[in-house]
């Protein structure tokens, strides 16, 4: 299934600044890493780019998956992304009717 950013222009801003030294690549990756936690991760995993040694790292947990008052599956997440300081972001993504995960909101926790 495809991951679709409506209007998370907050993922797009972490992760060209989580790119800057990598190239673009690690941006991707950290898209890449969202779809597949969606899609393939129980609840509480933790995926992750980049080595604890390195200072870009990028994670993502799988928090709960619930139904929305229009009865589509949900999963909410977080994101925890290092580039030279420490940002959180909470998420929830719902598949859409062509089976894609859509970002429905996305929040800054720090």
């Amino acid at each position: 299934m495809k991951l679709v950013f409506p209007i998370a222009i907050f993922v797009l801003v972490t992760d060209a600044a989580f790119a800057k030294d990598d190239g673009y690549m690690k941006a991707f990756e950290a898209i890449d890493t969202l779809q597949h936690a969606l899609e393939n991760d129980p609840s509480g995993k933790i995926r992750s780019i980049g080595e604890q040694a390195e200072a870009n790292t990028h994670t993502v947990k799988i928090i709960r998956t619930v139904r929305d008052n229009r009865g589509r599956p949900c999963r909410d997440y977080e994101r925890t992304l290092n580039y030279v300081f420490e940002t959180k972001v909470t998420g929830r993504a719902c598949r859409d009717s062509m089976g894609a995960w859509v970002i429905t909101k996305e929040n800054l926790v720090k």
